[in-house]
């Protein structure tokens, strides 16, 4: 497996996509073009009054959503089991941006006001569906980071059990080394979709860049919580142990069926690396949906979802090769490619994010909308249906990038191909965009009540489960980027 990015610096690409590039063998080649554009500050969107009442907007919002819940399932109702997790995984996310964490570390402080409610709801559902794993593997991977991101607020080592078992399970449906489409084409590192039938006679024969990101950002993850704790910053004792319960990931352990960071590492970078390879237009920067498998091919859909899920994937490697400790003698070569490519990986990712808050069928007058999923011709907005909230997906992954960008130029970390004006660039497109769409969706709410329709650019419509829930996503990354750092 190998990916190749041959850059320059990410500031040419921040006003224009990458050139086309060919891809083989999981590698993708893509040269920055020039541009002349000058960069200008623009002024603040958002009024002190508007970032004072941020909390109590966004707690409006995350009351009505989370008394909805089922008191039996701790599902909420029309949103179905992987929505449910994404509305979840956006309030984790609320409270945990919400305060700034420890230099040094990726742990917050609290107060978490929302995660005792979350973990309750998060119990009935692992009651009635164990270790939150059922037929189809993206599913799965949604709960997969919820859990990641409620052991990151909480330090409960019981939520890395879950992730442990969870990783057994879809690991076995990761395809191999050597595994090809009908067409030929190398497909190590691809997830399929479903887990029904061990992917063999009357199984799934279909993969897709939602689930095969998702296993990509969950190996990253993981490897970073094992490194945090490592170097005694995360929550456990050093060796894998949360709160010293010896229910952590630390490799080596005879109960454990995770890797080591190196190997999860390596196995993110495969994942993604097919989706680079098989699943992007390099020319547009936008990921595809489907690849199936007997036939090779390509399902050309193009939500947000699925460039914004490859994005995050990015991020997470980078992550987890920044906090790489130092080789071995003898190694020096081989880490130090590794982290080229992560770096390469996260120029591409600032590339992606920056083409998809200018993509016209997603955005209308700098507000996210992707009208094309949804509307006449294809789904009723108010109705409750998934496209409506593709698009927290993407709003989300923002929020991250954000996040991270932020905390590699305040540390002063130097990426290859992103230098320090091109990070602040970055930071301020993303906050103007976020903080853009959030006032249009206030200004197109229902009522004052946390309630809020589909239509983020406008007209006012009629508010859904998912409506709501998409606005979540955007609730966590104002406070995100609002918070007093």
């Amino acid at each position: 497996m190998v990916i190749r990015l041959n850059l320059h610096t990410a500031s040419d690409a921040i006003h224009t996509p990458s050139e086309p590039s060919t891809a083989s063998h999981h590698s993708i080649l893509a040269s920055s073009p020039t541009s002349s554009s000058s960069h200008t500050v623009a002024p603040p969107i958002l009024t002190t009054e508007a970032k004072d009442s941020l909390p109590t907007i966004t707690q409006t919002l995350i009351t009505r959503l989370l008394s909805s819940a089922s008191p039996h399932t701790g599902l909420l109702p029309a949103l179905g089991y992987w929505q449910t997790a994404n509305a979840y995984t956006a309030t984790a996310l609320h409270d945990i941006w919400s305060v700034k964490p420890r230099r040094g570390s990726l742990r917050p402080p609290g107060p978490h006001p929302n995660i005792p409610l979350l973990q309750h709801l998060l119990s009935l559902i692992l009651h009635h569906i164990p270790h939150c794993i059922n037929d189809f593997n993206d599913d799965t991977l949604w709960y997969a980071l919820l859990l990641l991101h409620l052991y990151t607020a909480t330090g409960e080592g019981k939520y890395l059990v879950i992730c442990r078992e969870i990783y057994k399970h879809v690991r076995r449906f990761v395809l191999p080394r050597g595994a090809r489409d009908a067409k030929g084409r190398d497909v190590e590192g691809a997830v399929l979709w479903k887990s029904i039938g061990e992917g063999g006679e009357g199984g799934c024969r279909e993969v897709n860049s939602i689930t095969t990101g998702l296993w990509g950002e969950f190996c990253g993850l993981l490897a970073v919580i094992q490194l945090e704790e490592r170097k005694g910053q995360g929550h456990g004792d050093g060796y894998g142990n949360g709160e010293g319960d010896g229910t952590g990931i630390e490799p080596g352990d005879e109960r454990s069926a995770i890797p080591g960071p190196e190997q999860l590492v390596e196995q993110a970078m495969t994942s993604v690396g097919f989706v680079l390879a098989t699943l992007f237009r390099p020319e547009e920067l936008l990921v595809l949906d489907t690849l199936k498998l007997d036939t090779g091919e390509v399902v050309e859909w193009t939500f947000t979802y699925t460039t914004a899920q490859t994005v995050a994937g990015c991020i997470a490697i980078h992550s987890a090769a920044l906090a790489l400790p130092d080789s071995s003698v003898g190694e020096e070569g081989r880490q130090k490619n590794q982290r080229k490519r992560a770096d390469s990986l996260l120029v591409l990712a600032v590339w992606m994010i920056e083409s998809a808050m200018r993509r016209r069928e997603w955005v209308e007058d700098g507000v996210l909308a992707e009208y094309s999923a949804y509307g006449p011709g294809t789904h009723d907005a108010e109705e409750n249906n998934d496209a409506v909230g593709f698009k927290s997906v993407l709003i989300r992954t923002i929020g991250k990038m954000y996040d991270y960008l932020r905390r590699l130029r305040d540390e002063e970390v130097e990426v290859d191909g992103l230098h320090r004006r091109e990070k602040d660039m970055m930071l301020e497109k993303m906050k103007r965009f976020a903080e853009t769409t959030f006032e249009s969706v206030r200004r197109f709410r229902e009522d004052d009540e946390g309630r809020y329709g589909p239509w983020w650019a406008g007209p006012r419509g009629r508010s859904t489960m998912h409506s709501n829930m998409a606005v979540m996503d955007l609730m966590a990354v104002m406070r995100l980027m609002n918070r007093d750092d």
